[in-house]
């Protein structure tokens, strides 16, 4: 087991594959990226350093990011008729 830290390159790398797993809807193998306790947030205004003490955009588990998935998947979402679309503004990351 490797317990050295990422390298700059592969921290950068991992920005662009994640990226590149969402552009391709490969919704699984993103999903996989997180680990059990991982959680997705999005902080609702600038500066913002805790996500329990002010509201976000989103901030979510695992579980909760599976559910998404799920609707994202399902033939019966009509909100995702046409599917939506992601779209990035990526520059490299400095780290």
């Amino acid at each position: 087991m490797n317990t050295l830290p990422p390298t700059d390159r592969q921290l950068i790398d991992f920005v662009l594959d994640e990226a590149a797993l969402l552009d391709e809807q490969r919704w699984g193998d993103w999903l996989a990226l997180f680990t059990e306790d991982g959680r997705y947030w999005m902080p609702l205004a600038h500066g913002q350093t805790d996500p329990r003490l002010h509201a976000s955009l989103l901030y979510e588990d695992r579980l909760l990011l599976q559910v998404r998935i799920e609707r994202l998947r399902g033939t019966r979402t009509f909100s995702q008729q046409p599917a939506s679309r992601c779209h990035h503004l990526l520059q490299t990351p400095r780290v």
